[in-house]
């Protein structure tokens, strides 16, 4: 079953009848992409249930964003008839999108029972802005939403004394990761649990930090067996795989991913296009120093900038008017610059081929 079966199965059982588990980090992680703007949802308290928003506030346009909204809106239904989940507080909504600093943060946090409260990052939507923060992951010590993910758990921390397990998917997962590892120490014993559902990794000093190996043995990421994102610099094998109906890349979704009873159904290991892709990513990345990392992810990010194209879905609505665009900036790039991102998508596809 997925999450949608499991919510039918226990969503009306209460969290003193059955504690949080895994699969409740996923159903708050998803909500985490919900749009909860002009709601009480943006006020800094957690008096607004969920109930009260699916009942109040919900449309279709709230999900109209998110990948595979149909499956979303069918998600938001049967969530209106789950008591587990509907009595959560909602508050702290936040959304923030700058072109200028390359940023697409949001969050929201949920509380659950006794003082337990779940803090949820969005991952990456469909904006390019959002894409190309992700690509800046590779290339620089700290990207603007994760500063700001800190920020946000220590704001909410100041306000509400609990236990906090903090958790996102996708890119939402690095900046709960993230999050979880820089906050001050008195905060830090106060984490249950930090999980990251298919997040990126970081750059090799990260992981050497003294912070973050105080954190490490709560952090809980789960990827699934055709994983692509949630590999990508990823340093340690230190992961959950999951099982998923999807097909490829589309196994990104955690709406796919299947559950046994109360729990995440495990396999042993990711399938080969999962290792046969991360060695070709992780390989490629490495290969490259960390400036011609940013010459190339720029470079790339301006090219489709001159599409003027904001979204991944206004890019191809045009897509025949917006790669004659890009063929024709190409071509007027610098010299140098155009030869080192050409280079860099051949040694790609040369490495990607040699794997193969």
């Amino acid at each position: 079953m997925n999450v949608i079966d499991y919510l039918k199965k226990y969503g009306n059982i209460s969290f003193t009848d059955k504690p949080f588990n895994e699969v409740d980090a996923l159903v708050y992680s998803q909500l985490s992409y919900f749009d909860f703007s002009d709601t009480p949802c943006c006020n800094e308290n957690l008096d607004y249930s969920l109930k009260s928003f699916l009942d109040n506030d919900y449309n279709k346009k709230r999900v109209a964003a998110i990948w595979n909204a149909k499956e979303n809106h069918r998600f938001a239904m049967e969530l209106k008839k789950s008591s587990r989940f509907y009595n959560s507080g909602v508050g702290f909504y936040r959304f923030d999108i700058c072109n200028k600093t390359e940023k697409q943060f949001s969050a929201c946090v949920f509380s659950i029972n006794d003082g337990l409260y779940y803090i949820g990052y969005r991952g990456t939507d469909a904006s390019f802005v959002g894409w190309k923060e992700d690509l800046n992951l590779g290339y620089l010590d700290v990207i603007p939403s994760q500063k700001e993910a800190l920020d946000y758990f220590v704001n909410f921390a100041s306000k509400y004394d609990g236990t906090y397990i903090i958790g996102g998917h996708s890119k939402g997962g690095n900046l709960a990761v993230y999050a979880a590892t820089f906050a001050p120490t008195e905060l830090k014993a106060k984490i249950k649990m930090v999980y990251s559902h298919d997040g990126p990794g970081f750059l090799p000093n990260f992981y050497k930090t003294q912070e973050f190996e105080n954190i490490q043995s709560r952090i809980c990421k789960i990827i699934p067996k055709a994983a692509v994102v949630g590999l990508i610099m990823e340093q340690y094998n230190n992961y959950k795989v999951v099982n998923s109906k999807a097909v490829l890349l589309l196994q990104h979704d955690l709406l796919k991913w299947q559950i046994v009873d109360d729990h995440l159904d495990y396999v042993s290991d990711v399938n080969k296009f999962s290792k046969h892709t991360r060695k070709t990513m992780n390989s490629w990345i490495s290969d490259m120093d960390m400036e011609t990392r940013k010459v190339f992810v720029n470079t790339i990010y301006e090219l489709i900038v001159e599409t003027k194209a904001e979204r991944i879905s206004q890019f191809l609505k045009n897509w025949p008017k917006n790669l004659v665009t890009i063929n024709k900036k190409v071509k007027d790039l610098d010299p140098q610059v155009r030869k080192c991102v050409l280079q860099a998508f051949n040694e790609f596809f040369k490495l990607y081929i040699k794997r193969n």
